[in-house]
């Protein structure tokens, strides 16, 4: 039954995407036409609206907590650094941030149904993960979006954690902030991994904790080296007793 509940929830959030194919023609033509902030207004408006009714399917007894959003920057771009706990912590980005944000995602994402071309106009990059060479233009696409105005949302771990412990963040994976010199804002999720069942979804309590800025232009060798241990200790500060090293 589970199974069957999860489907529906599937293909209800789909239609919701295909009902607003006029949006998206209407920002896809802004967007062409040079009207960018017009364009990505559209946009981040369809993707919080989303965001948060995917996370309502959940139920009716989830609440989402968002604390410090003063915090973050909001006349330039940023790379925003969280710890991944769920798919829906990418969801809860879209829903509950103030601004746009895209993703450096897996090239399969971008077949799905609508959602692929509504994430195009997100400015997000598609992954092949197995391509050398298409990671490296992917990654200079990314450093280029980000100069542009575009804000990205990074998963340093590298993959969702099966507990809530943090795993090591890749050093990899902030040469992003450092080539684009914007602004590491390091996001902690904590409750997002409690949504998702190995067969369907419940409610539950998400708070989304953000973190002071972290300038990177400018930054030595040395201080770059330091700073993915040092975000990961800022994103584990506000995780629950059971989540510490």
């Amino acid at each position: 039954m589970k199974k069957i509940i999860l489907f529906i929830k599937v293909i209800q959030f789909l239609f919701w995407f295909a009902m607003r194919e006029e949006k998206r023609k209407l920002a896809e033509k802004l967007e062409k036409s040079g009207e960018h902030d017009k364009a990505m207004a559209i946009v981040h408006d369809m993707a919080k609206q989303w965001g948060q009714y995917v996370i309502s399917l959940t139920g009716k007894d989830t609440v989402v907590n968002v604390h410090n959003s003063e915090k973050v920057p909001r006349n330039r771009a940023v790379v925003f650094y969280a710890n991944h706990q769920s798919y829906f912590d990418v969801i809860a980005m879209l829903g509950y941030f103030d601004m746009p944000v895209a993703f450096i995602s897996k090239i399969e994402i971008r077949k799905i149904p609508f959602i692929g071309k509504w994430m195009e106009l997100l400015g997000c990059v598609f992954l092949v993960r197995k391509n050398p060479k298409q990671s490296i233009a992917a990654m200079a696409k990314a450093v280029e979006n980000v100069k542009k105005g575009y804000s990205m949302g990074i998963f340093p771990e590298g993959t969702r954690s099966k507990t809530c412990k943090l795993a090591e963040f890749k050093p990899g994976s902030f040469k992003l902030a450092f080539r684009a010199e914007a602004p590491i804002v390091p996001v902690s999720f904590s409750g997002t991994r409690a949504l998702l069942e190995k067969d369907g979804v419940k409610s539950g309590t998400v708070d989304i904790t953000f973190h002071d800025p972290i300038e990177t232009k400018n930054l030595s060798k040395e201080e770059q080296q330091l700073i993915p241990e040092k975000v990961r200790q800022i994103v584990l500060s506000a995780l629950p007793a059971e989540c510490q090293d």
